[in-house]
């Protein structure tokens, strides 16, 4: 189970500066179009194309993350065979 948490933590991390870098490249890539030389604006819009892919897939990653975390927290809590019960 701890196995499992350090891979996930891991997983999250790296998706974590994956993003941040993503949104770094966009940003320098808007800066490039912006300023106007046109031997950077066709490759700019490829690289802004691979980026964007790159940016949603690292959003799905860490959806699913999200959800595996979830499901380790519900398996982290005890059930309870009293629940709802009352004693007499």
């Amino acid at each position: 189970m701890m196995q499992l948490l350090a891979v996930l933590t891991t997983i999250g991390a790296g998706g974590s500066v994956v993003y941040v870098g993503v949104r770094y490249a966009l940003a320098r890539i808007r800066r490039i179009e912006r300023e106007g030389d046109e031997r950077h604006l066709a490759a700019g819009a490829e690289v802004s194309g691979r980026f964007e892919r790159l940016e949603q897939e690292v959003a799905e990653l860490q959806d699913r993350l999200d959800f595996a975390e979830r499901l380790l927290s519900r398996s982290a809590e005890p059930e309870r065979l009293d629940a709802g019960k009352e004693f007499p």
